[in-house]
C-alpha cells in the first residue's frame, strides 16, 4: 500500500492552523447579533402583561355575590330572556 500526499495530512494538524481556525470561529460569533424589531418587542410586552393579567375580575364578582346575597341583585326578565336566547343561538 502507498501512501501519498503526506505533506497536506501533516498540515491539518498543525496547533497554528486550529489556532486560527477558533480565532476566525471565534469572531464570526462575535459579529452575530439578534435585535428585536419594535413591534417584536411591543408584542412581547403586551403578551407578558396578558399573561400577568388575572382570568377573572375577583372585585366584580365578590361585588356581586354580596348584592345577590343582600337581595340587592335584580337583572330584568327579558334581559336573562335575551342573553339565554343569544346563548343558544
Amino acid at each position: 500500500m502507498r501512501i501519498t500526499n503526506v505533506n497536506n495530512l501533516q498540515g491539518i494538524s498543525r496547533p497554528t492552523d486550529i489556532a486560527a481556525r477558533t480565532k476566525e470561529k471565534a469572531a464570526q460569533s462575535r459579529m452575530d447579533a439578534f435585535t428585536p424589531s419594535t413591534l417584536a418587542t411591543d408584542f412581547n410586552i403586551a403578551r407578558r402583561a396578558i399573561v400577568a393579567a388575572p382570568e377573572t375580575r375577583e372585585d366584580r364578582i365578590n361585588d356581586i355575590i354580596n348584592r345577590i346575597n343582600a337581595g340587592e341583585y335584580n337583572v330584568p326578565a327579558s334581559e336573562l330572556a335575551t342573553k339565554i336566547l343569544d346563548q343558544i343561538g
